[in-house]
């Protein structure tokens, strides 16, 4: 992902995520939304049948990257315009393909004869709408009859062949009710590098292991960003739950959010893990027999680095941290441990959260204060924005020290080596810590960019699997009939 903009060759197709396709990730300027979620849908289907060959992963990587290069010419480096599409545009890429590939489309099937005459209203508009749903784009090749058109009706159609192709690796043969996962992530915001299609990854990579090992039971998968906001979160858990038919939820990298998901796993006696989420009261205050806080929480990691640093003498502490609830509560215990040890902490200075990129304001006045330590209670692509422009006003240059309650090695890599000299944080996993992390690491990275996995999908993989493992001991039936009792 580039600032707001997605890595997706035509908005639809991920090159290292072959079988998974989007629609919708987007917002058109001066056209139909529904009408260009038809046209992808019927490319898609065209992929989906054989009829549609895609070009190389390369050749894929540089139209995306074009394409970012032409949006930042014409929009701002905004959420409010990071999904902006042109219609003409896009149709002339999907056009690109379909010529390529020896692929016309038919035109719009004319809709019967109306019984009666035009003389109502009714009918007048009646006509009006068969008249409108046959106008095609002029600029578009001659369609003929070699594949069916494509009524909005059949969108859902195109969505459950995408869906059938990015879980045929992985469904097993015979299950009448499979095991259903959903992974709740973090596609578009600060978060996304570090989960999102990641965490998506890495549980595909979880399903296809267990379905090795247990052929008889089936596995299906669904994600979806909940955009860091607890409300949509909590709205796509009660679909999930009670119409998609999905047994546990996955991931979900922002804690208030968890926190809904949580009350409502409760709830409906459903599972969820929380692999990403942070926040120490998922497993304490807000403890429940329905969830399970996986991978790392955020009291370990601030109490490991408080501890680490006042032992070498860094003992006066500024806070830079977005104003939620993890980073109030991973301030807030990093203080405790401060004081503990003996140390003090000059101040604090918060952040709107989403949408800062900019945090001049926070670092100058934590320069200000004179502490030896500025600690980013924060996470993903904010603590490296904050590391980067901290360097710009030379404060690590100056001798103070940078720490990051949320490090992760990636973050290392986009800033580079030589601003990320002296950085201090605690992970919990690392892609080359043992033989067996390199392994993963050698099956991810190929499928990612060439991204190292980091504790994150790790610890997906990790939850998914020891999930399914249980589901399998217990019994399928038993597993889907009560969360409580996988726990």
């Amino acid at each position: 992902m580039v600032g707001t903009r997605l890595d997706l060759y035509n908005r639809i197709v991920h090159p290292s995520l072959p079988g998974v396709y989007f629609i919708g990730f987007f917002d058109a300027t001066g056209g139909s939304n529904i009408r260009m979620m038809d046209d992808q849908a019927e490319y898609i289907a065209a992929i989906a049948s054989g009829a549609l060959t895609l070009p190389s992963k390369a050749a894929m990587e540089k139209a995306y990257s074009d394409d970012h290069d032409w949006q930042a010419r014409q929009f701002p480096d905004s959420p409010r315009y990071g999904l902006e599409l042109d219609p003409r545009r896009h149709r002339k890429a999907l056009a690109r393909d379909y010529a390529r590939s020896g692929v016309t489309r038919v035109a719009a099937v004319p809709a019967p004869p109306s019984p009666v005459g035009t003389n109502t209203c009714r009918d007048r508009h009646e006509a009006h709408r068969r008249k409108n749903h046959s106008r095609r784009d002029p600029r578009l090749p001659a369609r003929r009859k070699t594949m069916s058109h494509l009524t909005r009706r059949r969108v859902i159609q195109a969505t459950g062949i995408a869906s059938a192709a990015l879980l045929s690796p992985f469904r097993a043969k015979a299950q009448a009710k499979p095991l259903k996962i959903g992974v709740m992530t973090d596609m578009s915001g600060p978060y996304a590098e570090a989960t999102g299609l990641g965490d998506v990854l890495a549980t595909r990579f979880a399903i296809e292991d267990f379905v090795k090992r247990h052929p008889d039971i089936g596995v299906e998968m669904v994600s979806a960003d909940m955009l860091l906001k607890p409300d949509v979160g909590a709205s796509i858990a009660r679909t999930w739950y009670d119409q998609e038919g999905v047994d546990a939820i996955f991931d979900i990298p922002q804690s208030a959010v968890a926190l809904a998901v949580g009350s409502i796993a409760k709830e409906k006696d459903k599972l969820a893990i929380f692999t990403s989420a942070g926040v120490a009261d998922l497993s304490g205050k807000y403890c429940s027999p329905n969830h399970v806080h996986w991978t790392f929480d955020l009291w370990a990691n601030a109490n490991g680095t408080v501890a680490g640093l006042l032992a070498e003498g860094a003992d006066t502490w500024f806070f830079i941290l977005p104003d939620y609830i993890s980073g109030h509560a991973m301030t807030n215990d990093a203080a405790a441990a401060i004081q503990k040890l003996g140390g003090r902490e000059l101040g604090r200075s918060t952040y709107a959260f989403p949408g800062t990129t900019d945090f001049a304001s926070q670092l100058l006045k934590a320069k200000a204060s004179g502490a030896k330590v500025i600690c980013l209670a924060n996470a993903g692509d904010d603590t490296a924005n904050c590391i980067k422009q901290a360097h710009e006003f030379g404060i690590p240059q100056s001798g103070v020290r940078l720490a990051g309650l949320v490090m992760q090695d990636y973050i290392v890599k986009s800033i580079g080596l030589d601003i990320a000299q002296g950085l201090v944080g605690v992970m919990p996993w690392c892609w080359n810590m043992n033989a067996a992390a390199r392994v993963f690491a050698d099956r991810f990275s190929p499928l990612y960019h060439d991204a190292k996995p980091n504790f994150y999908h790790a610890g997906i993989y990790s939850a998914v699997t020891h999930y399914l493992n249980a589901a399998a001991a217990m019994g399928v039936d038993k597993a889907k009939a009560s969360g409580r009792a996988v726990v």
